[in-house]
């Protein structure tokens, strides 16, 4: 039970679309949202490591 395998095609590719890349505004957008939420926790693990000096506030007298 020989089975001749020259005549088997292979099936032929999916067409593949060049990816498009994406608006600039919502990289930008995206960009600016990550900066803001990485600053907001550096400032709370700041906040938090007890190293931040006093205010110092006037005597209201």
């Amino acid at each position: 039970m020989t089975q001749d395998f020259a005549k088997i095609r292979p099936e032929p590719l999916l067409e593949q679309k060049p990816v498009e890349a994406p608006p600039a505004w919502s990289l930008m957008f995206t960009g600016v949202l990550v900066g803001i939420t990485l600053g907001i926790f550096a400032c709370v693990l700041f906040y938090l490591s007890g190293n931040v000096p006093p205010l110092m506030l006037p005597n209201l007298q």
